[in-house]
């Protein structure tokens, strides 16, 4: 009875394998590091932190591989993407919304009246 109660509670994904044994290593450094280096007198440090930061590395992957992709943003996909045109009422406002963007600005600053051709978001 104990099995069949247990094996509901088991997950059925499959396991992800583990990171690089270097990058584990280097979050472990960078997290002492910013956290407070008074943790390297606690003994065996390494080895304690060890599974909480795997466990992290593993969660952030995760995080990263279900992000959308970009949505590329120029007048003629706004014609065509009903995801823009929630957002944005016309080409115009595109323009002036992506014109106070200080990355905006800074790439593009020899055409200021230029939308670029092609423009990616996430």
């Amino acid at each position: 009875m104990l099995h069949i109660i247990s094996s509901l509670f088991k997950t059925t994904t499959k396991q992800i394998e583990g990171p690089d044994e270097t990058l584990i290593e280097a979050a472990i450094k960078r997290a002492v590091a910013s956290t407070g280096p008074r943790i390297r007198a606690i003994g065996q440090y390494q080895k304690r932190l060890r599974q909480p930061v795997k466990q992290a590395i593993i969660h952030v992957i995760s995080l990263v591989d279900d992000l959308p992709a970009p949505i590329e943003i120029n007048p003629r996909t706004f014609s065509i993407d009903p995801r823009l045109r929630a957002f944005f009422v016309s080409t115009s406002q595109l323009r002036e919304v992506f014109g106070g963007f200080r990355l905006y600005k800074t790439t593009w600053p020899i055409w200021p009246n230029h939308f670029p051709r092609r423009f990616s978001v996430f």
